[in-house]
């Protein structure tokens, strides 16, 4: 995959343009992560903040320092995305199919989450507010 497809740029958003890649791993250890694995193609979003998952018909508040809340999490395992909006004030939402949607707020203090490639592209949601984006220079 090619980086510079990755991401696209709208007024209030960066979609991240993974539609159809499936989760292929998720983890816990002092965050919750979603992993993707498509050929030699490796994607890690690493949630470290409050976040609220939503399995279609309930919301329920996740946080990884708390392991017993994000067991509902685990139901995006096997699941195709939909769709990956980086917002500009920080926040990041997942949607999967089956309406299952992952939800994270920007945090006041720290960097609520992550997305990292295989290919050296980074995504952080910055405190208070914003999205840093780095990209290795192309070869």
């Amino acid at each position: 995959m090619d980086k510079n497809k990755m991401i696209e740029e709208e007024k209030d958003r960066y979609l991240i343009l993974l539609e159809s890649f499936v989760v292929s791993r998720c983890y816990l250890d002092y965050a919750f992560g979603i992993q993707f694995f498509r050929d030699e193609f490796n994607i890690d979003i690493r949630i470290e903040g409050v976040f609220v998952f939503n399995d279609g018909s309930i919301k329920m508040h996740c946080d990884p320092s708390i392991k017993s809340t994000v067991g509902p999490a685990l139901e995006v395992f096997g699941l195709a995305v939909q769709n990956i909006s980086a917002f500009k004030t920080g926040c990041l939402e997942i949607s999967f199919e089956n309406q299952k949607r992952i939800f994270i707020p920007s945090d006041k203090n720290y960097e609520s989450w992550q997305i990292s490639s295989s290919n050296g592209l980074l995504i952080v949601s910055l405190p208070l507010e914003g999205v840093a984006i780095w990209s290795p220079p192309d070869q």
